[in-house]
């Protein structure tokens, strides 16, 4: 039987079927504003970025990682808290430039940040009409932190007003005793929230219980094991509830979990990823006795 190719239109219509397909299962957002502070000249903040602090000695300032050693989470440049060793309290802005919101519209706002040390810092997150600290009326998120090693911080705000707005990450520890620092910073228009508060707990050598706040009341999520903080599973197991048992695991070995909210059949956030490893198994370890020579 002679082979008889596919009609050029039937290509054209196969192709964007296709096309449509791949996006329907994938996340739908609009990033709005993306930085890891790489076009920052030191000690100023990027182009279209505002510091300052009308009151105390710590503020924000850029910070260069020479030769990729230093503290930015990703590249060589990132935003930190300077002169913070003071032990007054903190009024430090760090504004973002402008985007603009519809109003009941879903917006992803992330971050990453750490300390250098183990001491306190506090942050606010808001929102407000200018740069100035003064219009910064809107606080959408606050927090504690000690962490030394990067977290990401992870906002679901959903506009409760239309307009041009800017995002402020205001530091208001009472007493400044170490530096935080910014990286990969970004704001996105979303169809569908990631999953936040992602924590496992209960972990055994095969086995392990992961949590996470639930994004709407009638979402359905989906979750998975991977090797890798950058490839997401390739097999996912789905559920109604904000909690899984996890099993089949290997023992003494870091797993990444995958979490991820899917609002309906077409539509799925984002993966929210967090690090664990499993117990290892005494079993595997071989009982030496007392006085006898290993080889």
């Amino acid at each position: 039987m002679a082979f008889q190719s596919t009609p050029k239109k039937n290509r054209n219509t196969l192709f964007v079927f296709l096309l449509l397909t791949v996006f329907s299962t994938t996340a739908r957002s609009q990033v709005l504003i993306s930085s890891g502070f790489e076009d920052a000249t030191e000690p100023n903040p990027p182009a279209g970025w505002t510091v300052t602090t009308p009151n105390g000695t710590a503020n924000w300032q850029s910070l260069y990682a020479e030769g990729g050693f230093g503290n930015s989470y990703e590249g060589e440049y990132c935003m930190y808290l300077a002169a913070a060793y003071n032990d007054d309290k903190s009024d430090a802005w760090l504004i973002s430039p402008s985007f603009t919101a519809e109003a009941g519209k879903k917006y992803s706002i992330s971050f990453y940040y750490k300390n250098q040390s183990n001491s306190a810092n506090r942050f606010e997150i808001t929102l407000g009409s200018d740069a100035t600290p003064a219009s910064q009326t809107e606080v959408i998120s606050q927090f504690n932190f000690r962490d030394s090693r990067y977290v990401k911080a992870q906002i679901n705000y959903t506009a409760t007003s239309a307009g041009v707005k800017y995002l402020g990450i205001h530091c208001v520890t009472e007493h400044t005793l170490t530096y935080a620092y910014i990286d990969k910073f970004e704001i996105a228009a979303v169809s569908c929230f990631e999953p936040t508060n992602l924590k496992v707990t209960g972990i055994d050598t095969s086995s392990a219980r992961a949590v996470w706040d639930a994004v709407s009341a009638d979402a359905k999520y989906e979750y998975g094991i991977s090797e890798s903080a950058t490839t997401p599973p390739t097999a996912t197991t789905s559920t109604n509830n904000k909690e899984a048992l996890i099993t089949g695991l290997k023992s003494g070995t870091p797993h990444y979990l995958y979490v991820r909210a899917r609002c309906d059949a077409s539509t799925a956030s984002t993966w929210a990823i967090t690090k664990f490893g499993t117990a290892y198994n005494p079993a595997f370890f071989p009982v030496v006795n007392c006085g006898t020579k290993e080889i």
